[in-house]
Formats: structure tokens, sequence, C-alpha cells
């Protein structure tokens, strides 16, 4: 619908009278909703784009109403870059770099009068963890152990979880998305047992952590 709309107005074919508006159909989006990063991550970037005419204001406003703009940064050392508009759209750039929180950032935009808002989270996650059964790797021959690995999860964000040994992908594990733990279970121990677990998360294919065990040279 967007474009030029002319009016146009007539009297008795003697004399006529034109006017013209344009009409822009405009929006507002961020690159992800929730923005999932390990701790100790050094940086992750979230891009707002504006998008159908050039926008009076565009900006980044962190949890406290702070604007953050391209000269100071926040408690989080949040920077933005914002471009210039190309014709389509005019896109503003947040960047953490580090020292990451749990923390909802705001991108908002004005058109004239009207004032478009929409929002980010970042959510920290924290490395997965494994451990066995008793907290030590040395199993003794014929014996059962399980390895298990600990990792973030909510309802709303259950990651993928990929077990392998010495390199090679193993596919018998249990999963509990509800307590954010998977499981590995080694029946009747023998030395061909023994070398490295891992254990990888990654969460929409977003991001991915992976946790390595060592296991004794013998079982």
């Amino acid at each position: 619908d967007a474009g030029d709309y002319n009016c146009s107005v007539s009297y008795n074919n003697l004399i006529s009278s034109e006017d013209t508006a344009a009409l822009s159909v405009v929006s507002l989006s961020v690159s992800t909703d929730n923005v999932l990063v390990f701790s100790g991550t050094d940086s992750s970037t979230i891009v707002c784009t504006a998008t159908g005419a050039p926008p009076n204001t565009l900006q980044w406003v962190n949890s406290n109403g702070t604007i953050i703009n391209t000269t100071a940064s926040d408690a989080n050392s949040a920077i933005v870059q914002k471009g210039s508009f190309d014709g389509m759209s005019q896109h503003i750039n947040l960047t953490i770099q580090d020292g990451h929180k749990d923390e909802m950032y705001t991108c908002e935009v004005t058109w004239d009068m009207d004032e478009f808002k929409d929002y980010a989270s970042i959510v920290v996650v924290d490395h997965p963890i494994i451990t066995a059964t008793g907290g030590t790797w040395n199993v003794y021959d014929g014996r059962t152990t399980t390895v298990t690995c600990s990792y973030f999860t909510t309802n709303a964000i259950i990651p993928t979880v990929i077990w392998s040994f010495n390199g090679d992908t193993v596919l018998a594990t249990r999963n509990n998305s509800t307590l954010g733990e998977s499981y590995y279970e080694i029946s009747s121990a023998s030395s061909s047992d023994a070398g490295d677990y891992n254990c990888s998360v990654s969460y929409n294919n977003l991001i991915s952590s992976d946790c390595v065990l060592q296991q004794p040279d013998q079982l």
C-alpha cells in the first residue's frame, strides 16, 4: 500500500486542482527476542531495524531507562552503532562487550508523532558441567557408572544435548530437560570405556558450549 496517492478536483471542466500525498508503511524489529550468552562470553550483538521511512529517532534504552549512545556506555559496557537510512531501512546495533548479566533492552523509534518499541532480553547461561556417580572416575572392571551433564534449561528454553566419546557421537543417553540433566550410563566397565567424555549443549543453534572430562588410562 505504500506509494503516492493523488486527489484531483475539476469544476465543469473549467478549472482543476490536484494534490499528492506519499504513504509509507513502517515497521520495527529486533534480530532476536532472547539473546542467550554463556557466562564469560566476550561480546554479543543485537540488531534493531526500522523499515519503510527515515525515522526521526532510533535508539536503544537499558532497563534503567538510560539511552545508550555511541560515546558512552552503561554498566554492562553496552555500546551502539547506528547506520544511515539506505532508502529502505536503518539499523542500530547494540553490542554487549563484557560483564553480561540478565537484562532487558528496548529499541525505540519515532516517525513524526508515532512511537514504536521492540524488546530483547539478555539471558546469561552457565556452562554445562559433567559429573560421575560418586564423584570419581576410577571405576572397577565390571562395575556400572553414570556420567551426568548438568545444563541450563527452562520451560521455554530447552537445548539440544549431544554426547561423544573420544570424538564419536554417543546416542544411548537419557535426558531430563525439566531438571536440566542428561545421563550416559557405562555398563560393565572395561578398558575400552576409558577416554574422554564430551557433553555438547546448544541453544536454538545460536550458542553452544562443550564440556570434556577425561577418564584415567585404565578403569
